[in-house]
């Protein structure tokens, strides 16, 4: 095993001023109290200083990391969400589409149908609430989408039932609920 030369004094020499003398008498004071050389204190002080750095550095990358392992389990959990609301969306406006199907089938039927057929609350409570509605407004008013075939026929039946039934009446550009 080879011996390693010892560094001569000079070489690891470092010549320190105070910023004033009372700091120095001071600095002297604490490191007679910890049985050490003035020397020795500056260098523990140093030291200490330079190790509460690295742990401060390691402690904020530690809590970088966790943060962006947090984020990125996040951004996954977003991402399954997402995807689940969309199935919930196409799944909602599917049974919608049934629904109205269903509803408007009985207006939209040739023919007369034995029974009751249920009108849609919506429309007569549009027309009891605002009295008369102008047609350009109806479909506005009811959400609907003016380009669907299927639920404008049945709404135009149901028009003219409620016409006919004489709780409706015609007026020029729209209709007024008859009292």
């Amino acid at each position: 095993m080879r011996k390693r030369k010892a560094t001569s004094p000079h070489k690891r020499r470092l010549v320190m001023y105070a910023p004033s003398e009372k700091i120095m008498k001071k600095w002297k004071k604490e490191a007679k109290k910890k049985d050490l050389t003035i020397s020795k204190y500056i260098f523990e002080i140093v030291e200490n200083t330079i190790n509460e750095e690295k742990n401060i550095l390691l402690k904020k990358n530690k809590t970088f990391n966790e943060l962006q392992e947090r984020v990125q389990r996040l951004q996954n959990e977003n991402i399954e969400l997402q995807k689940k609301v969309d199935m919930l969306e196409r799944l909602t406006d599917r049974y919608d589409a049934q629904l109205k199907f269903y509803q408007n089938k009985t207006f939209i039927e040739n023919g007369k149908l034995d029974g009751v057929r249920e009108y849609s609350k919506k429309l007569t409570n549009l027309f009891k609430k605002h009295g008369s509605i102008k047609e350009g407004e109806l479909y506005d008013l009811l959400h609907l989408d003016p380009t669907d075939t299927d639920t404008t026929k049945a709404i135009s039946n149901q028009i003219d039932h409620l016409i006919d039934y004489g709780v409706l009446e015609r007026m020029k550009g729209g209709w007024r609920w008859r009292k």
